[in-house]
Formats: C-alpha cells, sequence, structure tokens
C-alpha cells in the first residue's frame, strides 16, 4: 500500500467477500499516528485481519 503526505492511499474495492488470513500489509510512505486509512472495500465483507505491518519505505532509494 502507497500512502502520501496528503494522508492519500491506495484502494483495493471488490464486489466480492476478501479474505484476509493473517497477512503482512506492507507500506510504501509515512504513515501519521492519528492518521486513518480506508485500504480495503469488499461488498460482501472481509475475513480476518492483518497480523503485521512493515514499512517498505525503506528499502526503495531514489537516484538521481
Amino acid at each position: 500500500m502507497k500512502v502520501d503526505e496528503a494522508r492519500n492511499s491506495d484502494l483495493i474495492v471488490t464486489t466480492s467477500t476478501a479474505t484476509i488470513n493473517g497477512a503482512t500489509l506492507a507500506v510504501s510512505g509515512m504513515l501519521g499516528s492519528d492518521s486513518t486509512y480506508t485500504i480495503l472495500i469488499a461488498a460482501s465483507g472481509e475475513i480476518g485481519t492483518f497480523n503485521s505491518l512493515t514499512n517498505q519505505a525503506d528499502r526503495h532509494s531514489v537516484r538521481d
């Protein structure tokens, strides 16, 4: 999931059920400590939760 300073984030939308099953959510960008992000909308509901969160921001480099 990508997030930016304006608190925008990627969004997954499905017309069916989303099954997460303890996945790890990988984030690229800086999360605001007091911010809420909607990253998944499933019309038939969600099953499960994310077990962990990793920040991918420090794994990418920008070169001139």
